[in-house]
């Protein structure tokens, strides 16, 4: 955004706003806005982070896992803790390869988070980023979550598109 743009001496390319306005007013207001966080399609990455958290920790409940069900929603709800717009190009950075590793530093930095979790942040992406894979059950269950609520979430968009709703 424009406060870290500026922070940092670049020229800003967006403008943040604060307004009491629903985000519909504003994109009517303002056609060129672009929402915050748009992941995979037309969801937010807070949206994405919960829907993942979410259906492992149904997962977790329905399979009757062994698991720690506050290390797996954790884990979830931070794998893509990454902190920028991963929709900006900026040169050297491969956001599919690398963002499982600031989302896995960003959680120790700002919310001292432990080995545990980190590690399911780190390799949730896995098989892309093949050298990390999982390592506990809490885990492989948040990095099938995520392909699967990714799959889920492009197909919303594209049928959005096809039918003309977006």
């Amino acid at each position: 955004g424009c406060v870290r743009d500026s922070i940092l001496g670049r020229r800003p390319n967006d403008w943040d706003i604060t307004t009491s306005a629903s985000p519909l007013q504003v994109k009517h207001l303002f056609p060129r806005t672009v929402d915050t966080g748009i992941q995979h399609g037309t969801v937010t990455t807070y949206e994405h982070c919960l829907n993942v958290a979410i259906l492992s920790y149904v997962w977790a409940e329905k399979l009757h896992l062994p698991v720690d069900k506050q290390l797996l929603v954790t884990g979830a709800f931070l794998h893509d803790f990454y902190l920028y717009d991963w929709h900006v190009k900026e040169p050297g950075r491969w956001h599919g390869f690398n963002h499982p590793a600031i989302a896995e530093m960003n959680a120790q930095e700002f919310l001292h988070q432990s080995k545990e979790v980190t590690d399911i942040i780190r390799t949730h992406m896995w098989p892309l980023t093949f050298r990390n894979h999982p390592t506990s059950l809490e885990g492989w269950i948040v990095c099938l979550a995520d392909k699967t609520v990714t799959v889920w979430e492009v197909w919303q968009s594209f049928s959005q598109r096809l039918s003309g709703k977006e």
